[in-house]
């Protein structure tokens, strides 16, 4: 009797699995080097290959992707730009959007759409403190699209007037003296570069206007005849056509004077509203001079270059600038101070003798 007679054997019996007579699936055999494809496999196919299985053509199921249309996307930010809780991402989308480089004069206009949607209802929105960057981040964006020629030339003069509140506005809530001292002077050339104020214009007295301009003088009639009366060799329909185009052209300047109107006058009222704020700033030692001396000047030139509402904004800003100098200097004489190289000037200034000569 051997040592290892009593042990298992390692093998284990596996029972005998009965068959149930069903044929077994072929598999499909292996291409030859022939270049023949394989036989179609009898069993159930899977998800995957019904989902990218090609069809009769060779091609899948998908349609193919269509490019972006910049034009569209631009449209739904526009209107979520007017949502203020929705604002900030709408403006990063657009902001992204606008500084892809792949914007052509072609999407001119739905840019524009979506930069009056951010300055809606008002542009001094732009100047909100939890949104200054965005819209700064915005208008920069905008003024490259202008520099590669996206807008035309309306577009172009509108955006001067946003650039204003989004850019130079905003410059005031800085801390740092120099671009404080720099913006001030951008306001001061701006109002010294507008055209004197005048009234809005109606159509009478435009018309009035363009027909003073065309009598000749000393002929006392019109300089391109009068189109009412018929002509020997100018038929009366000929006549209807000549006055009809001469209506239209005539509406069509009286609706860009309105325009020219209308943007001088958004500029005016954008100095203003940088006045107002930069006499805010008035609590900052280094912006003082520099407040007192752009609200003396615009407030000097008021009455030409401004309508009677804005003289009165403007006289509003300047008394409580003066009223805050007036209480600087009085706490500056109080506790022994020195007053500004402004102050001493402005003081000699108003003590000085001139000659009537």
């Amino acid at each position: 009797m051997g040592l290892f007679d009593n042990l298992p054997c390692a093998k284990r019996s596996f029972p005998d699995t009965k068959r149930d007579g069903s044929p077994e699936p072929k598999r499909p055999a292996v291409a030859a080097d022939t270049g023949e494809a394989p036989p179609p496999s009898s069993g159930p196919t899977t998800t995957t290959e019904i989902e990218t299985a090609p069809n009769d053509l060779g091609a899948t199921d998908d349609p193919p992707k269509k490019p972006a249309d910049h034009a569209e996307a631009l449209e739904r930010l526009a209107t979520h730009m007017r949502n203020p809780k929705k604002f900030k991402r709408a403006c990063a989308l657009a902001t992204e959007v606008m500084a892809s480089g792949s914007l052509e004069r072609r999407h001119g206009k739905a840019v524009f759409a979506c930069l009056l949607a951010a300055m809606s209802p008002s542009p001094k929105k732009a100047n909100d403190p939890a949104t200054r960057f965005e819209y700064k981040t915005l208008f920069i964006a905008a003024l490259q699209l202008q520099h590669d020629g996206v807008f035309n030339v309306k577009h172009k003069a509108q955006l001067a007037v946003w650039v204003f509140y989004a850019h130079l506005v905003n410059d005031l809530f800085t801390d740092d003296a120099f671009t404080f001292a720099k913006t001030l002077k951008a306001i001061q050339v701006t109002v010294a570069n507008a055209p004197a104020y005048r009234r809005a214009p109606t159509e009478e007295s435009f018309n009035k206007e363009k027909d003073e301009q065309e009598i000749e003088p000393g002929t006392g009639g019109g300089g391109g005849g009068d189109l009412t009366t018929s002509d020997a060799t100018v038929s009366p329909e000929e006549t209807t056509q000549r006055l009809a185009s001469e209506n239209q052209m005539r509406r069509a300047e009286f609706a860009a004077d309105c325009d020219r109107w209308r943007l001088e006058d958004e500029l005016r009222e954008a100095a203003v509203w940088g006045l107002e704020c930069a006499s805010d700033r008035y609590n900052k030692a280094w912006a003082q001079t520099g407040i007192d001396i752009a609200v003396d000047e615009v407030h000097a030139g008021r009455v030409l270059k401004f309508s009677a509402e804005q003289q009165q904004q403007i006289l509003s800003t300047w008394d409580l600038v003066r009223r805050k100098r007036n209480a600087r200097r009085k706490n500056s004489a109080d506790i022994g101070g020195a007053l500004t190289s402004f102050d001493r000037g402005s003081k000699a200034f108003a003590n000085a003798s001139v000659s009537i000569r």
